[in-house]
């Protein structure tokens, strides 16, 4: 019984809430094709290359930070209603970046529609964890703010997960904020994530999900800072690039993300196609110290695998932003027979016919990162 009081209740959830997940260090001779555990003290995840094929791309912190890889025991391997506001949210800083980010580059046609459909989406053991982190740090849920809500994936589930009274959904891009789910509860307008339309003092949460590599962190965690209540709280999801276990087929995906679209690279840098940095979204922002602006920090990875159509995969890989520039940039159409997913589709097509199967496994790895305003 004592056990199960409510005071010893508290405390264990007061303890889950506070644990830090450590974060696999990857060894400078772990490559992209295979991961396995060479030794697992305590959890400590040392990861090296154990595959027999000769690796000549290794991970190294200063090229590629990589998000944490599950354990796993086995070695793998393979052969080689509101007013709306101005639209500006500059692109992130992080990299020495400053041009601002002027164009909806989520508003290609189709494009909204399609990330609603088949962007990655958050599964219940994240708001699970959200809501056992309120459940100590909040009482009192009456107004949530999501910045950069597009098709509202986590502005609806604040509502109708986490019983918040009120949800306001904020994004640059109109075309986004049509295709976005309506429930109770739940308002959009297209508005600045660094003039968000709150009065100071006034959101007992902030939420950013899949957006705050856009912008300018020192400036946006100035506005998260006005807009939160006193001890209000601060988080932060996304997801890194998926993985897919027929390792055949991730090699060949890793050469359209990686040499393709040139994710590795800074913004703006010879070879790249995207507008942010990829390479610090997809390690989980690990390089940002909320220490600094926010108090009782708590980072989480989530891995949820699934079995997923290769026409629905190729469909998620075409609303990324990087994917419309490169068609910009070299005059095609999507489908057109110069277009890299139409080859890259066309490799794993053959690849999954020789095992019989339509489908790829992948693992979405998820970050979740919570704090407390100061």
């Amino acid at each position: 019984d004592r056990l199960h009081s409510p005071s010893t209740m508290l405390l264990l959830r007061l303890l889950r809430a506070r644990r830090l997940v450590p974060r696999p260090a990857f060894t400078s001779s772990s490559c992209f094709s295979c991961f396995s555990c060479s030794s697992c003290s305590s959890c400590s995840y040392s990861h090296s290359c154990a595959c027999s094929h000769s690796c000549s791309r290794s991970i190294s912190s200063s090229a590629f930070s990589a998000y944490p890889l599950p354990c796993s025991s086995s070695s793998s391997s393979s052969s080689s209603s509101s007013k709306p506001l101005s639209i500006t949210w500059p692109r992130a800083q992080l990299r020495g970046a400053s041009v601002a980010l002027e164009q909806d580059l989520f508003g290609h046609k189709g494009q909204a529609q399609a990330y609603s459909v088949y962007r990655p989406k958050y599964n219940e053991e994240i708001f699970r964890k959200i809501d056992d982190y309120l459940g100590i740090e909040l009482t009192e849920r009456s107004l949530a703010v999501d910045v950069g809500t597009g098709t509202g994936q986590v502005a609806v589930p604040l509502s109708t997960k986490l019983d918040f009274k009120r949800v306001i959904g904020v994004d640059r891009s109109e075309e986004q904020l049509k295709h976005a789910v309506q429930a109770d509860g739940v308002d959009y307008c297209v508005g600045d994530a660094y003039n968000l339309p709150l009065d100071p003092d006034s959101a007992g949460v902030l939420t950013i999900a899949q957006a705050m590599h856009w912008l300018d962190l020192t400036v946006f965690f100035q506005e998260v800072q006005r807009v939160l209540k006193p001890g209000g709280t601060f988080i932060v999801l996304g997801y890194a690039i998926p993985r897919i276990s027929q390792q055949k087929i991730e090699r060949e995906f890793r050469r359209y993300y990686e040499d393709t679209l040139g994710s590795l690279l800074p913004p703006e840098s010879p070879g790249s196609y995207w507008d942010c940095d990829r390479v610090i979204l997809d390690s989980g922002f690990e390089s940002v110290n909320f220490n600094v602006s926010f108090k009782n920090v708590v980072r989480e990875w989530v891995y949820d695998i699934q079995d997923v159509k290769l026409d629905a995969h190729i469909s998620y890989l075409q609303t990324m932003s990087a994917y419309r520039t490169y068609l910009s940039h070299h005059q095609l159409e999507v489908g057109d027979p110069s277009d890299p997913l139409v080859d890259f589709e066309t490799r794993a097509r053959k690849l999954l016919t020789e095992d019989g199967t339509d489908t790829v496994s992948v693992t979405y790895p998820y970050f979740l990162i919570m704090a407390q305003k100061i």
